[in-house]
């Protein structure tokens, strides 16, 4: 939750090479827009080359975090 009282959801996808995991993770989103989640505005999705590099996730944060809330 932000500090203005915006929830937020944040999903890492890591190991979606995995059957058992990806369906899982696909089931989570499905609750997530369920309870208002939108992607692009208040969901942010993420997978493993998004972790790669520190920049890219400061550069999420800052993109979809700090300065849209």
């Amino acid at each position: 939750m932000t500090a203005s009282g915006k929830l937020i959801f944040w999903e890492h996808l890591g190991l979606l090479d995995l059957p058992d995991y990806r369906t899982a993770a696909y089931e989570k989103i499905f609750i997530y827009r369920q309870l208002g989640g939108i992607r692009e505005q208040n969901m942010i999705i993420t997978v493993e080359a998004d972790m790669t590099d520190i920049c890219k996730i400061n550069e999420i944060i800052e993109q979809k975090i700090l300065l849209n809330y």
